[in-house]
């Protein structure tokens, strides 16, 4: 069994020391997860995101309340820079804008906002949405219904406190009771302002992982097998296990790099937390990688050339990304893309890694997700040797 494992250490030096010789893969295996970090960093949606959103804003008839809901956006731009305000005298012209596609959306305060409330309804304003862009649409909807809200809230309160005032009771409850009897607070595991790319770290690392092993292992076999250097592994008196072994182990090694490069960039460039153990994140990464090395060299050894390896594993990669929750929750999926799901072994190695970056889990907690990426790991192994074996004999 010594044998073995010292057979594979020198396999995968081997084949990391032939990684190392090409200055250009070298690179970018650097350069490759540095640049997804920061593509997806800078394309997923965020409240700092958010800056200069070209709007309209039409109030065909000044009134003190009007003055209220236009005094609270301008305040709030003032602080977030959420638009760029242009001002305008219709509806129509704020729909021929849109259709122009010179601003994306806007609010139009109507004369007859005065007059229901003069009349005792409530008034109404109208936020009018860019039906081809439904991100922003949304922004805007999101942001104009919370400052409506808060006006109409606070015009509320003052309306209930002189009425408490003029019947000689203001005393008696306090107006917030009486406008808003009830109330919800937010509370989590560790508190303060949730940082989205929190939740995006941990699968984007486990993507340039899956990336770079899955693209790495047809070079490491398929174009040996072609090269005829596989043929001198063989005739050396080492066993394929040994191989195997060995070959894993360089993976194992480029994708700890890989992770560990986006790890710094996440805490150094996007501001995320590591609330658990930073050794339990490598060990976690270790047997992540592990369990999908398995899996590759079962592929590629299936495949009878480089092309049909690299075509046969990006089959299987690619689904796996996007079914495993690596930018959004895997219970907003389908039933039929939820089962799936379960059955991918990056779907546990990135619960397990968020769990410990962004809610400081213990491995007590993640021993479901410990035991089936290594149960994965090892079955995918023990199912490579003999396919691996068999190609080697073609």
């Amino acid at each position: 069994m010594m044998q073995v494992i010292k057979n594979a250490i020198y396999i995968g030096y081997k084949d990391m020391l032939e990684f190392t010789r090409s200055k250009i893969r070298l690179v970018m295996t650097i350069i490759m997860p540095f640049f997804m970090m920061i593509m997806t960093g800078s394309i997923y949606p965020s409240e700092s995101g958010v800056k200069n959103i070209p709007i309209g804003l039409v109030v065909e008839e000044p009134s003190p309340s009007s003055d209220l809901i236009v005094n609270s956006i301008n305040t709030l731009n003032d602080e977030k820079s959420f638009f760029e305000i242009k001002k305008f005298d219709s509806e129509a012209e704020i729909e021929s804008q849109v259709k122009e596609g010179k601003i994306d959306g806007g609010l139009i305060i109507s004369k007859e906002f005065n007059e229901d409330l003069m009349s005792g309804k409530q008034g109404e304003v109208i936020i009018f949405q860019d039906d081809t862009n439904p991100q922003i649409s949304s922004v805007l909807t999101g942001v104009f219904n919370q400052i409506v809200d808060q006006v109409s809230f606070s015009v509320a309160v003052k309306n209930v406190s002189e009425i408490s005032q003029a019947s000689g009771q203001e005393n008696s409850a306090n107006p917030l009771s009486i406008v808003k009897p009830y109330i919800t607070k937010t509370k989590s595991l560790l508190g303060g302002e949730t940082n989205y790319f929190q939740f995006v770290a941990p699968g984007t690392m486990m993507m340039v992982v899956l990336m770079g092993i899955m693209t790495g292992l047809p070079r490491a076999i398929s174009f040996e097998r072609e090269s005829g250097t596989l043929d001198g592994l063989l005739a050396a008196p080492i066993s394929t296990m040994s191989i195997i072994i060995g070959k894993t182990l360089a993976q194992i090694i480029r994708g700890i790099i890989q992770a560990t490069v986006i790890l710094l960039l996440s805490i150094f460039l996007f501001g995320v937390t590591i609330n658990g153990s930073i050794l339990l994140v490598f060990f976690l990464l270790f047997i992540g990688v592990y369990s999908i090395t398995g899996l590759g060299i079962a592929l590629t050894s299936l495949a009878p050339d480089q092309e049909a390896a690299t075509m046969l594993i990006s089959t299987i990669m690619f689904p796996m990304m996007f079914l495993s929750g690596i930018f959004f929750p895997v219970e907003q999926m389908p039933p039929f893309a939820q089962a799936i799901s379960k059955i991918l072994p990056l779907t546990y190695s990135i619960d397990s890694l968020r769990k410990v970056i962004t809610l400081g889990a213990g491995i007590g907690d993640l021993t479901s997700d410990i035991i089936i990426l290594l149960v994965f790991g090892t079955v995918m192994l023990f199912v490579a040797v003999p396919l691996f074996k068999k190609m080697m004999t073609k």
